[in-house]
């Protein structure tokens, strides 16, 4: 067996080792970021990533509110 085979191997043992990933777990406020950005007469792609943050939210924040 030849050095190649071998790192094959362990890259097929690699894959088996591997976790699934897991989905994101955010929701972005598309609508409070509208009515933000109709307030301030810019653009959603205008926002700051300061403003951008304040309408991101984990599922269970917007489950919440």
């Amino acid at each position: 067996m030849n050095g190649q085979m071998t790192k094959y191997e362990k890259y097929l043992g690699s894959l088996e080792e591997m976790k699934e990933p897991k989905p994101a777990e955010l929701v972005f406020d598309m609508r409070g970021a509208v009515e933000y950005a109709e307030k301030k007469g810019i653009r959603i792609s205008e926002f700051s990533q300061e403003e951008k943050d304040m309408f991101v939210k984990t599922k269970q924040q917007a489950r919440l509110a």
